[in-house]
């Protein structure tokens, strides 16, 4: 997350790489954030925005936000996304959210609605810095649906979960210390 010292003074406009969660309280100029997918402007006040790789999904959770996706490599029309509503790069019409408690990363879930398990393994290895091998290129193509308590990787639920999908083993854990 990247700001210019005279955040708020001026103006309020952020840059994001990755995934962020904003809580927004009222200001006099409106608060942006862009994205090298998207920008979005805050008409509310709770949202999440995950830009990845040419990827971005947006939700909120209260309120409302203007979404303006970049799409090769310029700026689209703007897209009112309201409570209870994501959008994501994927289809650009807003939907509602699969889960009450999403993003699930906000709750220590996985929060999964028919997920590449490509993406669920990048999930897990940012959460919980491991590193994950599949067996096969052919499980990428496996899509899974639900929701995951993932609290703690050494409860081992996430890891029990995920091996109901033949061919996946952790290969490396790195432990973190505070």
């Amino acid at each position: 997350l990247k700001y210019r010292r005279n955040f708020n003074s001026e103006s309020r406009i952020v840059n994001l790489i990755g995934e962020g969660y904003f809580h927004v309280e009222k200001g006099d100029s409106p608060f942006i954030v862009n994205t090298n997918n998207g920008s979005v402007t805050v008409l509310g006040t709770k949202f999440n925005i995950n830009s990845r790789n040419n990827i971005i999904e947006v939700v909120v959770n209260e309120g409302a936000v203007a979404f303006t996706p970049i799409i090769e490599k310029q700026e689209s029309e703007s897209i009112t996304v309201s409570k209870g509503h994501y959008i994501d790069s994927g289809s650009l019409s807003p939907q509602h959210i699969p889960h009450p408690e999403y993003p699930g990363w906000i709750y220590n879930k996985l929060i999964l609605n028919k997920t590449n398990l490509e993406t669920v393994c990048d999930q897990i290895e940012r959460k919980f810095n491991v590193n994950i091998k599949l067996d096969s290129n052919q499980l990428n193509k496996i899509s899974i649906t639900g929701v995951i308590d993932a609290e703690d990787l050494a409860k081992k639920m996430v890891l029990d979960f995920m091996t109901l999908t033949n061919g996946f083993h952790v290969i490396e854990r790195n432990m973190m210390t505070d």
